[in-house]
């Protein structure tokens, strides 16, 4: 008998980063409502560059006739480059993390030297366009989804929408919450500076009952809200 299975290809909110059990985090929830094996590729500080190099490990193990594969497409301005080992290493903006060895050491040259608004968007639609290709040319039905950020705009990525689980345009993190910080591109869960207090308001509420007492991640209850939508769109 042929076990179904659901491939899941994204960042540290697709992994179910801060959970204490993350068989709770929605790609777990929607796997099980459809009786599949869930196959949690997530990676934190996953980015958009990676999730192609980390499916071409995974294909083989991908059966076109039973599997899905949902592809969790996170912050352009992350980034990720080979070093002079080969080993795939993540720059991540405005993070601190050179000590860490999933990250570049040199990743502040990346940001100074190379990083761009154009380049960004190149960067994430060059994997969405290399995914989607490369899932029809193996008969693989494949989802899309932004994670933690909105595009900041489109140069050539022509997959089609139906294809995508969330509007292009839009992302799972504003299921849970009103807004995003924009320069950041990710979820904001505390007060800040440039905010209203009318913002703050709206946002305080929503950052209690779906992030906390995690930080900058979905609790249980925030990955049951993302999966039962998951789960509603693909029942159509």
């Amino acid at each position: 008998m042929v076990t179904m299975k659901y491939h899941w290809f994204g960042d540290s909110w697709v992994r179910g980063d801060e959970l204490q059990n993350r068989h709770a985090c929605f790609a777990q929830l929607v796997s099980n409502h459809f009786g599949a094996e869930c196959c949690n590729h997530g990676r934190s500080g996953g980015s958009n560059d990676s999730i192609p190099w980390y499916f071409a490990q995974h294909l083989n193990a991908i059966d076109p006739k039973s599997d899905c594969v949902f592809f969790g497409m996170g912050a352009s301005s992350w980034t990720s480059v080979f070093d002079r080992s080969g080993r795939h290493r993540m720059c991540l903006h405005n993070a601190h993390t050179d000590r860490h060895p999933v990250y570049h050491p040199d990743q502040g040259i990346w940001f100074e030297k190379f990083d761009s608004p154009k380049q960004r968007v190149y960067n994430r639609e060059k994997s969405i366009q290399l995914l989607w290709l490369w899932c029809q040319q193996q008969g693989i039905k494949c989802y899309f989804y932004n994670t933690v950020a909105v595009p900041q705009g489109h140069e050539f990525e022509t997959s089609a929408d139906s294809a995508w689980i969330v509007p292009k345009n839009s992302c799972i993190a504003l299921l849970l919450v009103p807004f995003l910080d924009q320069d950041s591109e990710f979820i904001v869960t505390e007060d800040q500076p440039w905010m209203t207090q009318l913002q703050w308001k709206q946002l305080a509420p929503t950052v209690e009952q779906w992030i906390r007492p995690g930080y900058k991640h979905p609790n249980i209850a925030g990955h049951k809200l993302i999966a039962d939508y998951f789960i509603e769109f693909l029942n159509e």
